[in-house]
């Protein structure tokens, strides 16, 4: 008995609803949506790369960029640094995103799920040589081919938080001025004065050069701001 599109178009439609509806999908979904910026700017460092800042390219050995542009042989180090910095560390933001979306979608320290599968995948990928010389990491787990183990390895390490880690309440997205109430207090001296509460009020100050000054002016800030109701 034959098919026909419309037939295989209802039977086709349910099922692909149901995949798209488990947390498998989403997970997979999610993660290759964060890996995709960095296989996208390191394909487009790669073809400028092959194509104008090689000699045999397309582009140069049409134009004869070798003869003309200046400092020709030495352009090519940025684009292989950014094309070694995103291509061939792929898989550890791959694993990093799995871990985190799994344990996020069953109310688990989704933070450090993904920290702990992207050590693990660096671990895996560390080759030991010896002593006298520098270990290195081997691209091929690590890069854009191994992709699938390191989803394989951020959805294990999700299944561990999910079965042997307690369940955590979900936080709210940061405040911008709590962000910048933690960084200033990191960065800068307010001799014991807490400034988190001085940021969502007007500021009143001026940016220094010295840190102590730009201190004492915050403290000055905590002052206003506790006058205010």
């Amino acid at each position: 008995m034959r098919i026909n599109e419309q037939q295989l178009i209802q039977r086709l439609v349910p099922r692909l609803l149901r995949v798209r509806q488990t947390n498998f999908y989403r997970i997979i979904q999610r993660t290759l949506m964060l890996t995709f910026p960095f296989i996208l700017i390191g394909t487009f460092s790669q073809i400028i790369q092959l194509t104008v800042l090689t000699k045999t390219g397309f582009i140069a050995s049409i134009f004869h960029l070798s003869k003309w542009v200046p400092y020709y042989r030495y352009l090519h180090y940025p684009f292989d640094s950014l094309t070694a910095l995103t291509l061939n560390g792929v898989a550890v933001v791959a694993a990093f995103g799995a871990a985190k979306y799994h344990a996020k979608l069953n109310q688990r320290d989704d933070q450090l799920a993904g920290l702990t599968a992207a050590i693990v995948l660096l671990i895996m990928a560390y080759q030991y040589t010896n002593q006298n010389q520098v270990g290195i990491f081997n691209t091929l787990l690590i890069g854009t081919n191994g992709l699938t183990g390191a989803l394989i390895v951020g959805g294990l390490t999700g299944l561990f938080f999910k079965w042997f880690s307690k369940p955590v309440p979900e936080q709210s997205s940061p405040h911008t001025t709590d962000i910048l109430a933690r960084t200033f207090g990191s960065l800068f001296v307010t001799d014991g004065v807490d400034v988190s509460h001085c940021f969502g009020c007007e500021p009143r100050f001026e940016l220094a050069d010295d840190r102590h000054v730009f201190s004492r002016k915050l403290v000055g800030v905590s002052k206003i701001c506790d006058d205010q109701p």
